[in-house]
This record gives structure tokens, sequence and C-alpha cells, in this order.
């Protein structure tokens, strides 16, 4: 800023440089906004030398990079501050925290059975399933089955079971017992 003072004997200009600082713009966190009991997800900002908290520490807790740790099932909001001489500029994001699959999950089969019988497998706990097993077994069926099951089909089936953003996966052991004759 300057300004002149003019009388009879001339014209004096005086200068003063003004430095204008505001609050720091933050742009959006970034990163998933979902996760499960027991497991961590990292958000991110593009402003540096901020600090990260969360509103509810019961539900999920939040580290200085940005580390997001699922305590239990619930809601937190999670704030990026960054603090400059005008102040402190936050911006949050909402984190869902889904719960585990482990205790609501199941697995069972109709085994052991005789070779030439169906062979049921079950799964319960989830939206959606993906299994494996012996003899290059493989199916999305929640409940899926071996019509004529031979003794190829003994052993351990693998089923991952998906909720929205949480799997698990866990298996079972199935026998199929050759037929008397």
């Amino acid at each position: 800023i300057y300004y002149d003072v003019t009388n009879s004997c001339g014209t004096t200009r005086v200068e003063k440089q003004i430095d204008i600082t505001g609050t720091v713009q933050l742009t959006a966190i970034t990163g998933p906004a979902t996760l499960c009991v027991g497991s961590n997800v990292t958000l991110a900002n593009a402003t540096t030398g901020g600090s990260w908290r969360s509103s509810n520490s019961a539900v999920a807790i939040v580290n200085g990079s940005g580390q997001v740790g699922g305590l239990s099932a619930g809601t937190a909001t999670i704030y990026y501050d960054v603090t400059n001489g005008c102040g402190t500029s936050t911006v949050s994001i909402l984190v869902t925290v889904e719960p585990s699959l482990s205790a609501t999950t199941t697995v069972s089969s109709n085994g052991p059975v005789c070779e030439g019988n169906l062979l049921v497998l079950n799964a319960t706990g989830g939206t959606s399933y993906s299994w494996t097993g012996p003899n290059s077994f493989i199916s999305s069926a929640q409940n899926p089955s071996i019509s004529s099951a031979t003794s190829a089909a003994s052993g351990t089936y693998s089923v991952t079971i998906t909720n929205g953003t949480c799997s698990i996966t866990k298996t079972i052991n199935v026998v199929v017992s050759p037929a008397l004759t």
C-alpha cells in the first residue's frame, strides 16, 4: 500500500508492504470411507502439516499419518486440521466401521456322504460366496452341491464370505466314503 503527501515543497510517497495471510484452503480428504472392525485404511489430504483426529475413538482411531483403525461397528467423523497464523482450517470425512463377519458366519456340509450321493456345502452370514475345493471345485453359490459325489470330492473346501466391505475365509473338511458293494 502507498500514499502520496503533496504540499508546496513537493510530493512525498510513503510505501508499506502488508502481507495478507488467510486460513489454509484444504482439499477434500481422500481414501476409503468404509472399513471393517479389526482392519485399517489410510486417508490422505494434499495439504501437508496438519493433524488428524476422530470424533469417536470407541469406533475408529486415527494416527498422525491418517491411518484409521476400526475398533467397533458404527460411525466416526475423521477430521484433518491445518493451523496457520490466521486460524485453523478443517475438513472431515464420515467413516463407517462395519462389523466383523467372524461371529456371524457359519460353514457346514451334509457329510460324510457315501459315493454316488448328493454332497451339499452350506455357508451363512454374507451376501456373496466364493467356494473352492478338491477336484478343481469352484462355485459362487451360497449352498453349492455336487450330485453323485465321488471320493475325489473328499478334502478341504474353502469359502470366502463377503458382506459389503468385509470378508472372511473359512474351511470345512468333507469326507466322501466309498459305497458299500
